[in-house]
């Protein structure tokens, strides 16, 4: 019975590797709200990483695989930007984690077969699997853990920039040559982001603030989209527009503060058991001899 059980596990391993092959090989047309949105999307302002060739087909391939399920890849997408990548490049990284996984567990089960501990077919199977969808979501994990990371910084950065741009707006400069000026003083990631978005809008005639928006859909940073809609409601009238951004540069670095006190209380509370820890063992260092020396003499 485990035999046919483990021949039935691995017909069905060996269909769904097929079927995916060909999935991957002959990808169904995307949805109708996907297509929409390629339709619809402007052209990126953050630099990606295109990668080497083979993995950025690879990443094609597989991303289409997932959107033809369903599956929504803009935050992955957002999260690559950010970073500094690609979402092909991502998706290559994460087909290629698989495989090298389920190989690897392959390779395992090979080597102790070898040696003459012969894992059950439904084991292997199990093993194989098991490996391959670790390997293939553990790269989310990273690009999540840099992509919150990277809008931090650029928060921080971000109001920075705010902070300059009021300063000029307070010395009389019009808004959009204090959102250029402004720009030109930073040197870091965040303000390369900011200074090509400017740029990207002074090239295609948009307003400074609509690119500035768009920048913040694609990196999924609030405060760009929130100072967009701000600027835009105040329109070209010097006081609003300098009271707007003076309190989102207030706003930001209040809940930077904020985050940095949660951190460091949060950091607190950990070192408590490492110090808890160190007292049990001094206590046991200078106890054991005397309890020692009592249990002897009994």
């Amino acid at each position: 019975m485990n035999g046919l059980a483990g021949v039935a596990l691995l017909g069905v391993f060996v269909g769904l590797c097929g079927w995916t092959a060909w999935r991957f090989a002959f990808p169904p047309p995307p949805p109708i709200d996907v297509a929409l949105r390629r339709l619809s999307r402007h052209a990126a302002i953050a630099d990606a990483d295109v990668g080497s060739s083979f993995k950025r087909h690879l990443g094609e391939r597989t991303g289409t695989l997932l959107e033809g399920f369903g599956l929504s890849l803009d935050d992955a997408r957002a999260d690559a930007r950010i970073v500094g990548t690609s979402l092909p490049v991502h998706l290559g990284s994460k087909a290629t984690s698989a495989l090298l996984a389920a190989s690897f567990a392959i390779l395992i089960a090979a080597v102790l077969a070898v040696g003459g501990v012969r894992l059950p077919l439904g084991g292997m199977v199990g093993l194989a699997a098991a490996a391959a969808a670790v390997g293939f979501f553990a790269p989310d994990l990273k690009l999540r853990s840099d992509a919150a990371q990277r809008r931090r910084e650029f928060a921080v950065a971000f109001g920075s920039y705010l902070d300059l741009v009021s300063i000029s707006l307070a010395g009389g400069m019009g808004t959009e040559a204090a959102l250029v000026e402004a720009s030109r003083v930073g040197d870091s990631w965040s303000f390369r982001l900011i200074r090509r978005a400017v740029d990207v809008a002074q090239i295609q005639g948009d307003t400074i603030w609509d690119a500035l928006g768009q920048l913040g859909d694609e990196l999924r940073v609030p405060a760009l989209v929130e100072l967009a809609a701000s600027i835009a409601l105040a329109g070209n009238e010097g006081a609003k527009v300098r009271s707007s951004i003076a309190t989102k540069a207030d706003s930001l670095r209040a809940t930077e503060l904020a985050e940095a006190e949660t951190e460091a209380a949060a950091a607190t509370e950990r070192m408590a058991i490492p110090t808890v820890m160190l007292l049990l063992g001094f206590v046991l260092l200078v106890g054991y001899p005397a309890v020692a020396a009592v249990l002897g003499g009994i």
